[in-house]
Parts: structure tokens; sequence; C-alpha cells
């Protein structure tokens, strides 16, 4: 074998079969680089090794310099290399070559040898991870030096000792500004004490001589009758002459007032503390702001109101563009009572639809109990089947609705919406609460489905109960927590394999946590560490049953999780195909496109993928279920929710 040294850096091998290698930094060239174009395979004489000298010692090739800039170097000692998750090499750093720079971090499939460039493209992509890696690690370096208090990393990233830290600094910083705080405040009453002057009532009636004074000043420099501050003017002096309470207002101040109280409410109610200016109050304000009178139940104006939004949104244009689904939902309140001094009425008591105060009043008679004050809120809002129709129909204050309360309220808001606003209602959907479920079965027309017969169409047409698939997709996550992990109260198990909460404590664990690479980087401690706050988050349970979970448990963890994989590659795509949007015609996420895409036909992949694969697989673990024996607890099937 010869060996040609053509500096430190390239070394050009002929192999005893005449055949020809290069080496660059001690790295072989590939033998599919293109700078063998041309070359022979083979050297039979001096003139093919001059050929290759020549070729190599052009002004244009050059050696790839890899990524040499200085604050790369710290992030790797001396012949160190950089891993991803699965512990694959990515990078590593050369030394000192004899180039001009000491150090340099490469990619394994550096080229070396490049083209009238600097670096080969694989250098040139990695290059922007480094810039990536750098960054952060800048990021932490100032955390570090100058505290916690101003970063933007979130506190679920952070290290038990970092949020002590970051809680010390503002607590230090609260106190700094109490202090200063104090101190202004001092000074301003000191000022007041020493310069201030109070008026009586002959300096008042003269600052009032000298308004009206200037009046023909103010209307000379605003000729406008509808400029602001001509208004404004003239609404101050009326204050000012004892007329502040019980003033009517102009619009133009009623306009200006709601614009800065929308941009900030605390800073409208600063300008009123200080009484500079008079303004009216915020409860004038909310009076204002309300295009409709704010009531309990269904109101005829909601109706009409909401006919006219429908007709503009062009509802009533084609017949399938009509259709609508009521959707409703139940919040907590505070216990309150309200006097409102246009209707004289007490607001906040129980107040349902006429037929469920009649059955709520026959049940006070009968139990001896007076009215109670609400703890919940039912809000009743139509949403359009196929178009971006959005609209709180109607609310009413409850103590907690019960199935029979919603017989009532719901087909009164059906009879209003077909009869009244001439809508096509469909569906009604709600969350897997008791009342609604109950709701569900006294008007199923059978037990297998949740569909009965709109009374109120003509001619007759379905009207379908749906379960809110986000509390789904959290029901079905909270089953799976509670599963040998999290409160413990159940085991999940399915062809003998157990579908364990705790392999998703592993996998953020072992293979996210602390990690600069990984699949499932959406997985944070929020995620896998349940708290009451958390479990209300749908993002949460939507990432923790989403496919680059199922992908990475698989590849991690292999057979063990199969049953784990298969339960929440089938939640996520059932989630997936009840996202779509049929009408705003974008999608955003990364699931697959062909489930993210509207239904347009009835034998869609799709529908038989729900009916058949996804509802087969609940129906053979149910099924399953009964055939165990030995005495277990049967909790009660999804399919029943």
């Amino acid at each position: 074998m010869i060996v040609i040294l053509l500096g430190v850096k390239t070394v050009l091998h002929v192999e005893r079969d005449l055949t020809l290698s290069l080496s660059v930094h001690n790295r072989p060239l590939s033998a599919v680089h293109n700078f063998w174009e041309g070359l022979p395979k083979r050297v039979f004489s001096a003139e093919d090794v001059q050929l290759v000298v020549k070729k190599l010692t052009a002004p244009w090739w050059s050696i790839c310099e890899g990524n040499n800039d200085e604050q790369f170097q710290k992030l790797l000692p001396d012949n160190a290399v950089l891993c991803d998750n699965q512990m694959q090499t990515k990078a590593y750093k050369e030394g000192n070559m004899g180039a001009q720079y000491t150090s340099t971090i490469r990619t394994v499939n550096c080229q070396f040898l490049v083209r009238n460039d600097k670096r080969c493209c694989h250098c040139k992509v990695y290059r922007r991870t480094l810039w990536s890696k750098a960054y952060r690690d800048s990021k932490s370096e100032n955390d570090n030096a100058v505290g916690l208090r101003t970063s933007r990393v979130a506190h679920c990233s952070m290290s038990r000792a970092q949020l002590h830290r970051k809680i010390k600094d503002l607590q230090d910083e609260n106190k700094s500004l109490s202090n200063i705080m104090d101190k202004m405040r001092r000074d301003i009453l000191k000022e007041i004490a020493q310069k201030g002057h109070d008026l009586n009532d002959i300096d008042n009636s003269d600052m009032l001589q000298l308004l009206r004074n200037h009046k023909s000043g103010v209307e000379k420099a605003f000729p406008n009758e509808n400029s602001l501050p001509k208004v404004l003017w003239e609404q101050q002096l009326k204050c000012a002459q004892g007329k502040s309470t019980g003033i009517r207002w102009h619009p133009m101040i009623i306009k200006w007032c709601l614009y800065i109280h929308n941009v900030s409410s605390k800073a409208y109610d600063a300008m009123r503390e200080t009484g500079f200016l008079v303004l009216p109050s915020s409860r004038t304000l909310f009076d204002y702001s309300n295009y409709l009178p704010n009531t309990n139940g269904f109101s005829t104006q909601c109706a009409i109101h909401l006919k006219e939004e429908a007709e503009k949104l062009g509802l009533f244009e084609h017949e399938w563009k009509s259709y609508v689904g009521i959707l409703q939902d139940e919040v907590q309140i505070n216990q309150s009572l309200v006097y409102d001094r246009h209707t004289g009425n007490l607001i906040g008591y129980v107040d349902l639809n006429e037929t469920a105060n009649e059955l709520d009043n026959l049940h006070k008679c009968m139990n001896e109990k007076s009215n109670q004050v609400a703890t919940n809120m039912l809000v009743v809002m139509v949403r359009g089947a196929v178009t971006s129709l959005k609209y709180p129909f109607a609310c009413f204050a409850t103590t907690g609705a019960t199935g029979e309360y919603l017989c009532s309220i719901i087909w009164e808001a059906v009879r209003i919406l077909e009869l009244v606003c001439n809508l096509k209602v469909i569906f009604v959907t709600c969350d897997g609460a008791t009342p609604n479920r109950k709701f569900f079965k006294y008007n199923a027309v059978t037990e297998e489905g949740y569909w009965c017969w709109n009374r109120y169409s003509f001619p007759r047409r379905k009207l379908y109960f749906i379960s809110d698939v986000p509390h789904l997709m959290k029901t079905a996550r909270n089953c799976f927590a509670n599963s040998s992990g999290h409160r413990r109260t159940r085991t999940l198990w399915k062809n003998g394999f157990e579908l364990k909460w705790q392999h998703i404590v592993d996998l953020y664990t072992n293979h996210v946590e602390g990690k600069i690479f990984s699949e499932t980087h959406k997985l944070t401690r929020n995620h896998v560490n349940l708290t009451a706050f958390n479990q209300m988050k749908v993002k949460f349970a939507v990432q923790v049953l989403s496919k680059t979970v199922a992908d990475s448990l698989e590849k991690n963890y292999g057979r063990d999780v199969s049953e784990n994989v298969s339960f929440i590659k089938h939640m996520n795509r059932f989630f997936a195909l009840f996202k779509c949007e049929t009408f705003e015609g974008k999608c955003t996420e990364k699931e697959s496109m062909a489930d993210l895409k509207a239904f347009t036909d009835l034998n869609d992949e799709r529908l038989y993928y729900l009916r058949n694969d996804f509802l087969g697989y609940f129906q053979d673990w149910y099924r399953s279920m009964l055939t165990l024996t030995g005495t277990y607890t049967h909790h009660r099937p999804i399919l029943d929710i």
C-alpha cells in the first residue's frame, strides 16, 4: 500500500489492488462522494495519481470546516459526542487537526470535502440545532446570574430549587415596590399638607365662574358640536355645578368611557377615584354595554336576535345550512343576590323555565323548603352544524339541574328554535354528568342508540344525543390514570396484558424529563402528576392519548405495553375524527390529514372504522370481562355513557 500525505488534513491511499481511497482528518471519504466523478477507480501510472492530486489541490475544493464557532465549542468537551434520546451518535467534537481552527463540531454524516463552500449540507442543518442549544444554555446561565424573576421558563419545567428561588426573588421585588409606593404616598401627603389649599364655598363659586367665562373660548376652539373635547367640557361643567347625580350622559362620552373601560377596567376606576374627572360609574356602563336584557330563561328578544344573526350568516339560503345543535352545560357561580333596578327583582334565586319552576315549587311545598339561592348556572347555546353560528341562547339559575328539569328546558329550546327561529335542530350535546345521562335515557327511543323523534319538526326528523368528545377524552384518560396508578381505584387489562398508568410515568421519567431531544416533547410533569386543576385541562388528556406517546411506548417497552399502545391509538384517532373543521377548511395539528377532512360521504372509510373497529374494540373488551371467573367489580362500560 502506498500512502501519499497531502498535509496533515488529507491522506491519499493506493491499495495493493491499485484502488484509491482518501482520508480527511483521519476519516475515510465516502466512495460515492461526488469528488470521485471523472477520476479513475484504479491507478496504473503516475499520471493517474497526479490527476487525483491535482483535483484535490484545486482551489474550488476545500475541507468542510464543520461548526467551529467559539460559542459552540463549550457545548462539548474535547473528543466528546452528542447523542439523541435513543443514544445514537449525531455529532462529535474534533480536536486540532492542523486546520485554521483549534476544534470544531461535525455531524457523523459530514461529507468532509465541499465544492465552493465553507461547510457541507449536513453540518449546515445541524448548525441550527447547535444554535438552539447554545441559546438555551446562555439563557440558563443568565437566569442563574440575575435570578428567575423575569424568566419565561414554564414552572412545570423548573426544579424545586429554582421555584423556591423565583418565589424569593418575587417576594424581594414586592417588598421593594411596596417601600417605594409608601415613600411616594408619604411625599404626596407631605406636599398636600404644605402646599394644598381647601376651597371654600366662595372659592368654589369663583372656579365655576371662571369655567363659565371661558365657555366662549372653548366653543371658538372647538366649533364642531360633536367634538369630544367640547362635549367633555360641557359634561364636566354640569357636574361642577352640582349635577353629578342623575346626569344624562352624552352618547359620545359613554362610548369613550366604554372604550377605556374595555381596555383597562382598573385604569378607568383609577380615573374616577382621583376626582379630577367625573365619569359614569361601572354599573352605568354595564347597562349600556348589553344589547339584550339580562334575564333568566328564554327571551323573545333573544329568539328574534338569533334569527337575525342566522339570516346574516345565510342559514336560510339552503336547507342544509339551517341545521343546528344545542349545547348545554352547567357552571358553578358565587352564591349572592343582586337587585335589578330595571325590573325591581332580586336575581340569584333558583329560576328555571315555567314547567320546571312548577315542579320545583311542588318539591318545596312537599319538603317545606323556602327559596334557595342558586349555586349553578345552566347555559344553553346554539351551534351551527355546518356553519360558524355560535349563539348563547338562554341561562337558568339552579342548584344542580336534574334529568326532569332538563327535559322541559331542552324541549322548550327545541320548540323555539324550530317554530320561531325556523332552524332545524338535529342534535343535543353535553358532558357525561349523571343528569345528562338521565335526560338521554328518558327520551331515547331505543336502548342501543341515543336518539328520539323531534316532536316539533315537519316532516318528522331524528334528534340525536351526543356526548361531548373532549369530556369523553378526559374520562378515558382518568380511567386509564386510575389503573394501578394515581388513585388506584381500578385495574384495567385486556388479552392478558395490564393497562398501567405507571408506563406513562416511566416513559416521562426515563425518556423525556431532562432530555434535549425527545419524540414526546409535549409530555410534562403536569401530564403525569394529575391534580384537580390538571384533570380539567383537555389538552393534557389529548396529549397523553396521542400517537406520539403510543409510538414512543412501543419503541421503548415493546410487547409489554401492546394493549396500552392499542388503546391510546384508538382514542387518538377517535379524537382526530371528531376534530375536523367543516367550514374553516384548515388543520394545524399533526394528525393524518385524511382523518381531519370533513365528512361528505356516507360510505366514508372513517365511518366504517368508528362503527366497526372502534366500537368493536370496546365491545370485545367488555365481552372478555364478562367471561372472567372469580370475584370482580365490573365498572359501568364506556359504551353505556
